[in-house]
C-alpha cells in the first residue's frame, strides 16, 4: 500500500529547510556576480545547478511562502547582472546566462570558449 504524503510531511519541511539554505548561498552567487565574478566556469554552472535545485524546492511551497518572493528578487537581481549566451549541447541549443562581469578564472574560461 503506498504511503499518503501529507502537504506538509517531514520530506516538505526538510524541503523547505534546504530552500532556505539554498537561499543564502544563492544570495551570496548573486551578489559576487554583482560584484565580479571570478571562479571557474565549472564553479559557475555547478552554482546554476543549486540555483535548479532551489527553484523546483520554492516552486512546491505555497504560492504565499515569503521565500518565492525572495527567490523572485534575487533572480531579478541575476537577470539583470548578466547576459544571454546561447551553448551547443547533445540535446541541440540551449540558452544560460553569464555574468557581465564575469573576472579571472571565469573571464578566462568564457575567452576560451568564444563567449565574451
Amino acid at each position: 500500500m503506498p504511503t499518503m504524503r501529507l502537504p506538509w510531511s517531514k520530506d516538505r519541511t526538510a524541503d523547505r529547510r534546504k530552500a532556505e539554505r539554498d537561499l543564502v548561498y544563492w544570495a551570496g552567487v548573486v551578489g559576487e556576480i554583482e560584484g565580479g565574478y571570478g571562479l571557474t566556469i565549472y564553479d559557475y554552472t555547478n552554482d546554476l545547478d543549486i540555483h535548479a535545485g532551489l527553484r523546483e524546492r520554492v516552486s512546491r511551497l505555497p504560492s504565499s511562502d515569503p521565500l518565492r518572493a525572495q527567490l523572485a528578487t534575487l533572480d531579478d537581481r541575476f537577470e539583470a547582472a548578466t547576459r544571454p549566451i546561447d551553448l551547443a549541447t547533445t540535446r541541440g541549443t540551449e540558452q544560460i546566462r553569464v555574468p557581465l562581469n564575469a573576472t579571472g578564472e571565469l573571464l578566462a574560461d568564457l575567452r576560451e570558449r568564444g563567449w565574451t
